[in-house]
This record gives structure tokens, sequence and C-alpha cells, in this order.
């Protein structure tokens, strides 16, 4: 395990370790890039198979965001539903898939809402709904 590593025990209340440059309460880190980093109170677990067939389980601890484009933007134009869009702009700007990311906690989806919000500025959260 390596100094950026975030540690979270699971038998106990979740305890987040943030990298320097991190907000301990808000557990978003600014990249130099301008993505942002989530570090997530309630990692999401996965199971990958590999193509011999053999299983491993791994948590997700943290989701990486990068900036919204326009072509994201386009992309929410005709979803309805906030949730769908919500999922949509989520799945779109982490690279996860959707099945991973319908696990995420409330508390780490508010979290992430945060981050989605502070991308954009007020005009296109009202024109897009995404606020």
């Amino acid at each position: 395990m390596s100094e950026d590593d975030i540690i979270i025990e699971a038998d106990a209340a979740a305890e987040v370790s943030v990298p320097a440059g991190g907000d301990a309460n808000s557990r978003i880190v600014d990249q130099p890039n301008g993505t942002k980093t989530l570090f997530l109170v309630h990692p999401i677990p996965q199971r990958f198979r590999s193509p011999n067939g053999t299983e491993r389980d791994e948590m997700i601890k943290e989701l990486n965001f990068r900036r919204v484009t326009l072509g994201d933007l386009t992309a929410m134009a005709n979803i309805k539903s906030e949730g769908d869009r919500l999922m949509a702009i989520f799945v779109r700007l982490t690279g996860q898939a959707q099945r991973v990311l319908e696990k995420m906690d409330a508390e780490d989806v508010a979290a992430a809402e945060g981050i989605v919000d502070g991308f954009l500025p007020s005009s296109l959260k009202e024109q897009t709904g995404l606020k």
C-alpha cells in the first residue's frame, strides 16, 4: 500500500484517509489536469472474472471524474428523468459501468453530484437539468 492509498475499515464506521491536497470533509481531491477524485465512504464491491475463469473481488474506493464536455451536455438533452440524467452523466464522466454505479451509497452519490455541479456554470445547470 502506498502513501496515496485510501484506507477504509470494513468492520467499523468508514474512515477515509485523503491524500495531500484533499479536503477530508468533502473527500474530493482536485487533480492538476482539472479532474476530481472522490474517495468513497462506502466502497463499491466488484467481482472480476479473468478469461481463464478465475474470479476475484475488489472494492472500488474512489471515482475519478473528468470535466464536462459539450458532448456530455448534448447526450443529456433528451433524457427526461432526473435520475437517468444523473446516472448517464456519472457513467460518462467516470467511465464506470452503470451496473457498478448502481451500487453507490446515497452519501457518495450526494458528493458526486457536488462534483458535477462544480463543473457546470449556473446557466448550464438549469438548461441541462443537472442541478
